[in-house]
């Protein structure tokens, strides 16, 4: 979270929403605080599936003219095509070792995470 933080930004009005298994509901609440979170959903992939219902019910696309995706799982790239579909800029965020070739191709931009960098600079500080 620190590093997406650092890298992309989060400015006041931005809408975070968060996806989560019910095992991590509490610490993601209280790690982005301010943020909505969806309501818990447990399985495989419940939280991207959470997020995916998000996306296609509630209208994102007339609200913000763009998309930051925190994910780097190809599940998504449909859900991207069909913001981009509805005028808006997606972009993802992702770490390098996370990033499926589909979700790169489906993004308008894509940052990758230096996480390496990010644990080398927190250990000397």
């Amino acid at each position: 979270m620190l590093t997406y933080h650092r890298e992309v930004g989060i400015a006041e009005g931005d809408h975070v929403i968060i996806g989560s298994s019910h095992h991590n509901a509490i610490a993601a609440g209280n790690a982005w605080r301010g943020a909505r979170l969806l309501p818990p959903r447990s399985g495989a992939d419940g939280a991207d599936r959470a997020i995916r219902e998000a996306i296609r019910t509630e209208g994102i696309d007339a609200r913000f003219a763009t998309a930051y995706l925190a994910s780097g799982d190809g599940g998504f790239a449909p859900e991207l095509a069909l913001l981009a579909a509805h005028g808006m800029t997606t972009h993802v965020v992702s770490r390098p070792e996370s990033i499926s070739r589909k979700l790169r191709f489906a993004a308008h931009f894509t940052t990758i995470l230096d996480t390496v960098s990010v644990l080398h600079r927190r250990n000397l500080s």
